[in-house]
Order: C-alpha cells, then sequence, then structure tokens
C-alpha cells in the first residue's frame, strides 16, 4: 500500500504519519487476533496433547502480537526511507522488509518467550 501510494503521490510528507499510524493499527489488529488463535490453539495442544506448561500459548500468542505489530512499522516506514534516499521502494522494499521482519520476529519471540518464562 504504501509503496503504490508513493508512487502514485498519494502518500506525501504531510500525510505519511497518518497512513503509518492506520497501518500500524491495522497490523496491531491482525497481531492481536492471531495471537489470540494461535496462542490458545497452543494453550490446549499444550495442556491435553504434551503435558506441557501452558504458558507456552501466553508467550507465543504475546509474540505474534508483538512480532505482527512491529511488521506492520517495519513494512510501513521502510518505502518511505528508502524514497528519501532516492531508492527505487518498488524494488527494493520487498527484500529489506522480509529480512528486517525475519530477524526482528525471531528477536521478539525468543525476548518474549524469555520474558514469560522467567516470570514463573
Amino acid at each position: 500500500m504504501i509503496v503504490r501510494g508513493l508512487a502514485t503521490g498519494d502518500i506525501q510528507d504531510d500525510n505519511l504519519k497518518s497512513v503509518i499510524r492506520s497501518e500500524v493499527k491495522v497490523g496491531m489488529c491482525h497481531g492481536l487476533i492471531f495471537g489470540m488463535v494461535c496462542g490458545l490453539i497452543i494453550l490446549t495442544i499444550a495442556k491435553t496433547l504434551l503435558d506441557s506448561n501452558p504458558m507456552l500459548g501466553l508467550s507465543v500468542g504475546l509474540g505474534i502480537v508483538l512480532a505482527v505489530s512491529m511488521a506492520a512499522f517495519i513494512g510501513s516506514l521502510t518505502p518511505w526511507v528508502f524514497k528519501k534516499l532516492d531508492i527505487d521502494p518498488a524494488i527494493s522494499t520487498g527484500p529489506v522488509v522480509t529480512t528486517i521482519n525475519d530477524i526482528a520476529g525471531l528477536f521478539i519471540y525468543l525476548m518474549t518467550t524469555s520474558l514469560v518464562f522467567s516470570l514463573i
């Protein structure tokens, strides 16, 4: 959405903040939905089939919420940064956003799990 908006001129510096805010809100909603669904599934599996700690569901759910929210922010901001650097956002954004989201997501999952399990 951001790349297309920058290319067509629909997104300018004056409305960029509201567009990014909107994209992050949508990302947070997706994260909450996916996090709750996956967290409940993992909680159920951990309790019934694996005889594991049910906090695993909380850890996975919270990690998904944070990772998807961060991915929405990174995916919204990166095309604008490339445009400011006079690099074509359409070519550069995909690989860079994917790589950053993979690294940030893994870091978020590991830190969330570490935090959740350190509290019990």
